[in-house]
């Protein structure tokens, strides 16, 4: 399936740079590009498996654009696994914010009965 970048933070790296985290996604629930998609549209279009990811990309500073190329931040999907198996699986709408010498993570993740439970983690910064 589309795989779209949303729900964009910004975490400082010091020295210039910073790293954005963000969800990379095969699905949303937004209107903006016609009527607002249900969750049976969303696996229509995906082909029956709604995936989320948390991934990450570090810019070192003004005149690297690039940095190191994005990253799935692999201690967050040890946490909420990605399954194809499953109608929906991992974590989505991150908000990340350094705090005590981690990062402190809010994210969203579905059960396949259509829950969405709500976590705070703390992790160590992306690498």
């Amino acid at each position: 399936g589309h795989f779209t970048a949303y729900n964009p933070s910004l975490l400082s790296g010091g020295g210039g740079g910073f790293t954005l985290v963000l969800r990379f996604s095969n699905y949303n629930f937004c209107d903006s590009e016609g009527p607002k998609l249900t969750f049976g549209d969303n696996l229509a279009a995906a082909g029956g498996a709604l995936m989320s990811f948390v991934a990450t990309l570090r810019v070192r500073g003004a005149t690297d654009s690039t940095g190191e190329g994005w990253s799935v931040w692999h201690e967050v999907s040890a946490l909420f696994p990605v399954s194809e198996a499953a109608s929906v699986s991992g974590p989505e709408d991150p908000r990340a914010i350094a705090w005590r010498g981690g990062v402190l993570v809010f994210l969203s993740v579905w059960e396949s009965t259509k829950t969405q439970w709500q976590y705070a983690v703390l992790l160590p910064p992306p690498t």
